[in-house]
């Protein structure tokens, strides 16, 4: 079976036109750390439902959301910052009155 072997230059084909950079960098992300472990197909799949998990809390069927947190174990840095971003955007701030 031939993994997908996504480098830096050739992952860019992959994006999708809807994608925000947030999506895509962290699914850039996603497909490259993963891409010598499956076919591309599979990868393009997983990387949809990782985004689809990650970004709007969707939920797969048990096998498919332990393998997708495996997969997002080896890039917690990545989403760490992210999940970092989303909650200091979250983040309701008050401006102290000037009377």
């Amino acid at each position: 079976m031939m993994m997908a072997g996504l480098t830096e230059e050739n992952v860019k084909q992959y994006k999708y036109s809807h994608e925000s950079k947030v999506e895509w960098r962290l699914r850039r992300e996603f497909l490259l750390k993963n891409s010598d472990r499956y076919p591309l197909k599979r990868l393009l799949c997983l990387a949809s439902c990782f985004i689809n998990v990650e970004c709007y809390g969707c939920t797969y069927p048990g096998p498919v959301m332990v393998e997708l947190k495996e997969l997002m174990e080896e890039m917690m840095d990545v989403l760490e910052e992210h999940r970092n971003n989303i909650s200091n955007a979250r983040e309701i701030q008050f401006v102290k009155s000037s009377d």
